[in-house]
Parts: C-alpha cells; sequence; structure tokens
C-alpha cells in the first residue's frame, strides 16, 4: 500500500459517526478521516492529507493543517500493544516448544511452533501499520505543496 498525498480544502464535512470518523471531499475525492484526525480539522481548512485510497476512498493515515499550521498522525497505542502481545506469544510459544524436544509430544511440539509463528505474523501485521502511519506522518509533516 503506497501512501499518496492530496492538497487541498476540505469541503462537505459530515458529522462524526457512531465511531466518531468523519468524511469530506478533497479535490475530488472523499476522504475518510479517523476519530484522531477529525478534531483537528474544520470546513474550509487548507490541507494536505496523507493515506491510502481504497475503493475511491481516501483513508487518511496524517493530516497537516496549513490554517493552523498543525501536523497531527492517527494513533497507534492500540496497535504497539497488540504487537507487544504477539511478541510475547511468539516468545512463549516458541520456548513451550523448545521445552517439548525429545519428550515424545512431536504433536504438540508442531502445534506450538505453529502458533509461536502465527503470533510473529500478527506482531508483524501490526508493525508494518506503524510503520505506515509514521511513514505517511513524515510526509506531511515535512511538505509544503
Amino acid at each position: 500500500m503506497a501512501i499518496e498525498l492530496e492538497r487541498g480544502k476540505i469541503q462537505g464535512l459530515t458529522p462524526p459517526d457512531k465511531h466518531g470518523a468523519v468524511t469530506c471531499r478533497i479535490n475530488g475525492y472523499n476522504v475518510n478521516l479517523p476519530r484522531d484526525l477529525a478534531d483537528s480539522v474544520k470546513e474550509g481548512d487548507d490541507v494536505i492529507v496523507a493515506g491510502a485510497l481504497r475503493k475511491d476512498v481516501f483513508h487518511a493515515m496524517a493530516v497537516k493543517d496549513f490554517s493552523r499550521d498543525k501536523a497531527i498522525g492517527v494513533d497507534c497505542t492500540n496497535y504497539v500493544l497488540l504487537m507487544s502481545v504477539g511478541f510475547i506469544l511468539f516468545t512463549l510459544l516458541g520456548v513451550f516448544g523448545l521445552q517439548r524436544i525429545g519428550t515424545g509430544e512431536v504433536y504438540v511440539e508442531t502445534i506450538d511452533y505453529l502458533l509461536s509463528i502465527a503470533a510473529l505474523i500478527f506482531a508483524g501485521v501490526f508493525l508494518w501499520h506503524i510503520l505506515q502511519v509514521v511513514k505517511a506522518t513524515r510526509r506531511v509533516r515535512y511538505s509544503t505543496t
């Protein structure tokens, strides 16, 4: 998923939905702003938005408001916590698998290893998302056009 930038004035800002997200239009694109970003913009603000275009909707990960000279990204606290859980499970299940070597419990040992790999993939997905948000925030923070 490539991070794209779009600059323009916010038009047609909708009220927050049940999750706090708002939608608006910027240069003809429908833009979805999550709750973390929705509070930092108002109708008519000159902004640059970084995010991904999926199914004709631009999903914002970071916004820079030139009207207030403020850049903000999506809060990654939940992703950091879930990534930590994934790494902890990876470590614990890997250690449990190593303890069973030579005990004849090949089936249980294999399940421990598979769950350990699944936990590592789980953590990797959240790490990738955190890196995407950091990348988007850097792009809007240092962009001037």
